[in-house]
């Protein structure tokens, strides 16, 4: 049984490939508060609603995640997600699909509320400049600002890892 766990862990391990950002730029912004991201990480990690396929997953972050600890564990999704640096400060999570959809997961603190958007659903405008294993670089914004509950929000962010 520690066999087949220990190969499972391995094959996993070799799937996530990552770039630590020298570029990011841009806030998001809900109401007075905003996110201006620092520090931007980018995998490749299975596509959590086709796991045959991957994804690129792009982290924009006010404090950096811990990338060592996510590439060595069972499941760098979810180790990322729940990474101390996304706990204690905003996020805008980006996911490009093998399919060129793109979706959004924002969060200003951990009180709970995530924005999420996607192209599917539309008001997300994306241009991806590259995307190709070595360099992932684009730039992700809403066409117009979107109203809901009496608040304005904004997204316009850049990266390039």
């Amino acid at each position: 049984m520690r066999i087949k766990m220990l190969l499972v862990a391995t094959a996993w391990l070799s799937l996530a490939v990552a770039a630590r950002a020298a570029e990011v730029g841009g806030s998001f912004k809900v109401g007075d508060r905003v996110l201006t991201p620092a520090h931007a990480t980018a995998l490749k990690l299975r596509d959590q609603s086709a796991p045959r396929t991957f994804e690129t997953y792009v982290v924009l972050s006010e404090k950096p995640i811990d990338l060592d600890a996510a590439l060595a564990a069972l499941d760098p999704y979810s180790k990322i997600i729940n990474d101390e640096a996304l706990r204690t400060g905003g996020t805008v999570r980006i996911s490009i699909a093998a399919d060129g959809a793109v979706s959004t997961n924002s969060q200003l603190d951990w009180d709970g509320t995530q924005f999420i958007d996607s192209t599917k659903m539309g008001g997300l405008e994306v241009k991806i400049e590259a995307n190709d294993g070595q360099r992932v670089a684009g730039r992700v914004w809403y066409a117009k600002p979107i109203e809901q509950d009496g608040q304005s929000r904004i997204l316009d962010v850049t990266f390039d890892t």
